[in-house]
This record gives structure tokens, sequence and C-alpha cells, in this order.
């Protein structure tokens, strides 16, 4: 069967007188099934479904009507209007106010208000510089090295040298004497008004 040498695959041997065994070739059949179908050739009898009867319905549920809701009873309701409030009168121990009369004369003007808050802007000014110059600044200079050092730029410290404390310290003087002279005068300027 096989030629030229080469390997049909259907035997291990590969030899060319294989013949198949016609006893391996026919299907396997349980003996006793073979003896039940020998024995009686003839099939059971069909069953016979007219004795079937179906179970009866089920009974229907009893469903009970709700009694009607009883009517709407009608109520009557009078709508009063708002009662009206009565007009503001000061109790007879408050005097009425005064608001001038023709013949006082012209009304005086009120202080400007660069008058009124240079010294108050004054003391803020003082008290932003002397924080700048004495905490501020000193702060920027201890931390700008270490924030510029993550971007490669290297940065000696160098300390914070005052600039108000230059000169002297002249300018501290200056403000001291301004600041000074203001509050003493606006305190006399109070106490004459009363």
């Amino acid at each position: 069967m096989a030629s030229n040498n080469e390997p049909t695959g259907h035997n291990i041997k590969e030899d060319d007188d294989w013949v198949p065994n016609p006893d391996k070739l026919k299907p396997r059949v349980k003996k006793s099934f073979l003896a039940t179908t020998t024995a009686d050739p003839t099939p059971p009898p069909a069953p016979s479904y007219s004795s079937y009867t179906p179970p009866p319905p089920p009974p229907a549920p009893v469903v009970e009507a709700a009694p009607p809701p009883p009517p709407p009873v009608l109520e009557v309701v009078q709508i009063a209007p708002p009662p009206v409030q009565q007009a503001y009168t000061p109790p007879p121990s408050m005097p009425a106010p005064d608001f001038g009369s023709v013949g006082d004369g012209p009304a005086k003007p009120e202080e400007h208000w660069m008058k009124a808050y240079w010294r108050p802007a004054m003391g803020w000014l003082y008290m932003i510089i002397c924080f700048m110059d004495f905490v501020g600044f000193p702060l920027l200079t201890i931390f700008l090295p270490i924030i510029f050092k993550p971007f490669g730029l290297t940065m000696p410290y160098q300390a914070w040298q005052s600039l108000t404390l230059s000169n002297g310290g002249l300018m501290h003087l200056a403000f001291g004497a301004i600041l000074g002279v203001s509050a003493f005068t606006r305190g006399q300027e109070k106490i004459a008004k009363v």
C-alpha cells in the first residue's frame, strides 16, 4: 500500500501487507440489548391518553369592594383684610430732631477725607515699612537660595542689611516726630470740640 517509501500514517510498522480486522470494525453492541430485541420483535403498545383529565382550575379570588369615601365636608372661611398699621408717633419724652432753620446760616462743611485720614495712613505706612525691613526682606534673603536651588541656580546667602537703620536711623526719627506731634495735636482738637 505504501509506495516510494512514503509513510502514510495508517500503520506504525508501515508494511504493505496490512489488512484491517473485520471483527474490530463492527460496532459493539451489548448482548443484553440483542437478547431483548431478538426475543420479542413486536414493539410495546403505545400508551392511551383517553383517560387523562385535566385538573380543575383554581377558584377565582374573591375581591371585596372598598366602601366609597365619605362626601367632603364644606366649610365656609371668612378672609379678613390685613389690619391697617398706625403711623409712627414718637413718645412724648423723646424730643423731635432739629434740622436747623433758615436763619442759622450755611451748614459747616465736613473735613476733607485727606485731612481726616492722613494720620492713620502715616501710621499704617510706618508699620508696613518696619515689618518689611525687619521681618519680610530678611526672611526672603534666607529662603531665596533654597527656592532657586531646584531650578539649578546657585545663589550664595547674603545677610540682609536694614535700609531704615542706615544714616543713623534718621527715617525712624522723622516718622516718630511726625506721628508723635500729629497724635498730640489730634488729641488736643478732640478735647477742644468736646
